[in-house]
């Protein structure tokens, strides 16, 4: 990132290695390799790509036949994200023995940061427009997995083959696992037909699934009133579920995935001197980051909206 103020490396490590436990979106978007500019670009793999297969005969004195893989060149930017905090110097210089003032402000930085792509990335998954048709169902009465009557192994189950790539991650809500982890049918599906009751465990029914990448539950909270108003806390992910096949090791030049998120370096913090706030004036506390985040082969996965009531 280019800018007037250097980037200070001790808070950069602190955000850096920053985790919040409740976040998931780099687990449901994965970081990419990092772009060295703003603009880069990405492939859309056609469906057919890599499915059709050629004569691959070849006689005694012929040449084999050639290839020609295609896939569509598309152009992206890299959007900037920051936040910062004012610190007054005066609390720099009164803070208790082992309390960093500038340290604690990144954390609280740092955090809101995070929980902002949370939000984006939830908002673009659960979200029916990013799916072709085919791929995304809306339930409704005995068909939500809260429902006595509904079965949501077998509706997990009957989906998963239809993603041009058999999803091998499912990205719940925490409003969705709360419902299911104790429905009597799961239980039964997972523990035999005497059990009817307790509690599933999340890598029991990732493995019945053949689901190699496992279940994430989105537990992350947000507050969706206005500045000035009552706090409303709603969950992130909300009451939705998404089947999809993530490739980690994808980039914006190769590998077929689901989605990604490309960056352009990685997060930063810089420490900006402002002498004309508070008495012996403060310092800022910018945390910043560059990344787009991409859907890439929408067809690799698939949608349950409002998955329960």
């Amino acid at each position: 990132m280019d800018a007037p103020f250097p980037i200070h490396p001790t808070y950069t490590g602190i955000s850096v290695a920053y985790k919040n436990e409740e976040m998931i979106a780099d687990q449901v978007l994965p970081m990419a390799t990092p772009v060295s500019k703003k603009e880069f670009t990405y492939f859309e793999i056609p469906v057919a790509q890599g499915l059709t297969v050629p004569d691959t005969r070849i006689g005694r004195r012929s040449e084999a036949n050639v290839i020609e893989v295609t896939a569509e060149e598309k152009t992206a930017k890299t959007e900037d994200f920051a936040l910062s905090d004012l610190v007054p110097n005066e609390d720099v210089a009164n803070a208790p023995q082992g309390y960093d003032p500038l340290g604690h402000a990144t954390e609280t930085v740092t955090d809101l940061l995070v929980l902002g792509r949370e939000l984006r990335v939830s908002n673009l998954v659960f979200n029916a427009a990013t799916y072709p048709a085919g791929h995304k169902v809306q339930l409704a009465g005995s068909d939500q997995w809260s429902h006595a009557d509904a079965d949501p192994f077998q509706a997990i189950w009957d989906k998963l083959d239809i993603p041009m790539m058999r999803p091998n991650l499912l990205v719940l809500g925490q409003p969705v696992w709360t419902k299911i982890a104790t429905h009597p049918k799961l239980i039964a599906k997972l523990y035999g037909s005497a059990s009817t009751v307790g509690k599933a465990r999340a890598a029991d029914l990732a493995e019945a699934l053949e689901l190699k990448n496992g279940i994430i539950v989105g537990k992350a909270r947000v507050n969706t009133a206005k500045k000035g108003q009552a706090p409303n806390l709603a969950r992130a992910w909300g009451k939705h579920a998404a089947a999809l096949f993530i490739n980690p090791l994808a980039n914006n030049e190769r590998g077929m995935t689901f989605g990604m998120t490309v960056p352009k370096g990685s997060r930063a913090v810089r420490v900006i001197p402002e002498p004309k706030i508070g008495i012996g004036g403060s310092q800022k506390v910018q945390v910043e980051e560059q990344l787009k985040e991409l859907i890439v082969a929408s067809n690799c996965g698939y949608f349950f909206e409002d998955a329960v009531a």
